[in-house]
């Protein structure tokens, strides 16, 4: 085998050491996606505090909720102990995984041809904010590989990367409690779609975000408590100083072909891990008030 495509020797030794396949970051099987017109792929890490750094700044009643409780049992310790792995790992060396998540990346891109890119599954992380280095041997191995060339250099983020390097036909989306003008503005810049997320009527900090969102066409998800599966949602709502149209968030996963200024609507989905207060979910859901 040549030289190029040999995996880089820091990449394997660090893959050992940590237990962690660059392959097996993301996540490419999951009702979360599924659905997708394109194919799509997700992470997930551990969320809020589990992994002990705080991954989901803006918290708050979803904390309790958390879709990661969610699925079978039977497959939980697994999957917890997978998520921490990767958090820790994110956590300690976000340089390392940045390589790794891009080498993943690359190989869903060519192999399985997935388009559709979320980076924060159960987590609220700003990708914005980790620089990438590519470097001659990194390069020279993906380019081997993948037949994808990446010029040499420091990049703002992984959205950067692939932009600056003209591969343009990615989607990278998420959702997301942790907004700013900045990062609005950086988020527009990448053409990394963002989703904002209300997260209850007694949260002022998220209400607050709701309207900066919405007042720079970034479309709000919100979860119903009383729209049942097979339902459909009405058609607007009233929301805060807005009239917004309700869009269906349960028919697919990529908000990117949603409207900008809309209400995602996704029906209240209840942990399978523990019971949750009624109070709980009264807070979190949008039309219980």
């Amino acid at each position: 085998m040549k030289s190029a495509h040999l995996k880089p020797l820091s990449i394997k030794n660090f893959e050992i050491q940590e237990n962690q396949k660059f392959l097996d970051l993301l996540t490419i099987n999951q009702p979360k996606i599924n659905k997708n017109s394109l194919k799509s792929a997700i992470l997930h890490l551990s969320p809020y505090k589990t992994s002990g750094r705080n991954l989901c700044e803006n918290a708050f009643n979803c904390s309790k909720l958390c879709l990661h409780y969610s699925g079978q049992k039977m497959y939980h310790n697994a999957k917890f102990k997978a998520r921490m792995r990767k958090s820790n790992i994110y956590n300690n060396n976000p340089s390392m995984f940045m390589r790794l998540l891009l080498l993943n990346i690359c190989h869903l891109y060519k192999s399985k041809d997935i388009k559709n890119i979320r980076l924060n599954g159960t987590s609220d992380c700003n990708f914005l904010s980790n620089k990438i280095i590519i470097n001659s041997e990194l390069s020279s191995f993906i380019f081997a590989r993948y037949g994808i060339h990446f010029c040499n250099s420091t990049y703002e983020n992984i959205f950067d990367l692939f932009l600056s390097n003209n591969i343009i036909d990615l989607n990278f989306y998420d959702y997301t409690k942790v907004l700013s003008e900045e990062k609005i503005k950086q988020s527009k810049l990448f053409k990394y779609d963002l989703t904002f997320s209300f997260d209850g009527w007694n949260n002022n900090k998220n209400l607050n975000l709701c309207n900066l969102a919405l007042n720079n066409n970034i479309r709000v998800a919100a979860c119903f408590k009383h729209v049942k599966k097979g339902e459909s949602f009405q058609d607007h709502i009233r929301f805060l100083n807005h009239c917004l149209k309700i869009e269906d968030g349960d028919l697919h996963d990529e908000r990117y072909r949603n409207s900008n200024y809309c209400i995602i609507g996704l029906r209240f989905k209840r942990p399978q891990a523990f019971k949750v207060s009624q109070e709980y979910i009264n807070n979190f859901c949008i039309d219980t008030i």
